[in-house]
């Protein structure tokens, strides 16, 4: 099971994401349904997979309600998941409806890659809860 946190890229969505710091470092039980997707999740898969894994464990897409008025904003529409996209990297988070977490993402990509191909990037980077 993975449990590494994404020190420098879960600072920066905590202050983008405006979840409190008590919501902080909060995630499923091991075990549990809602980490049933990081059996088959690695660095480096396709993005595509991931979320498919991650929507069939119960995860629900969360995005930034920002991402819709930034220059990812045709992206933001074909996936609701994603908060931004800089520098060759796209930011999703998605919620539990049975876990007081959110599970952060991080893929390599481009907001021009996700809005052509409806995925924001070509491979998964990395992935952690808060």
């Amino acid at each position: 099971m993975r449990a590494t946190p994404l020190l420098a890229l879960a600072g920066l969505l905590v202050m983008a994401s405006g979840v409190p710091a008590a919501a902080q470092d909060r995630e499923p039980a091991r075990g549990s349904a809602a980490r049933g997707f990081e059996a088959k999740a690695r660095k480096g898969m396709a993005y595509a997979q991931f979320r498919k894994q991650v929507l069939a464990a119960g995860w629900q897409a969360e995005g930034s309600e920002d991402c819709a008025e930034s220059a990812s904003a045709q992206a933001c529409k074909a996936l609701p998941e994603l908060d931004r996209c800089a520098d060759g990297t796209c930011l999703m988070s998605f919620t539990h409806p049975d876990e007081d977490a959110v599970l952060r993402v991080a893929a390599k990509g481009s907001a021009e890659a996700a809005a052509k191909t409806g995925t924001p990037g070509v491979a998964l980077d990395d992935w952690g809860f808060e």
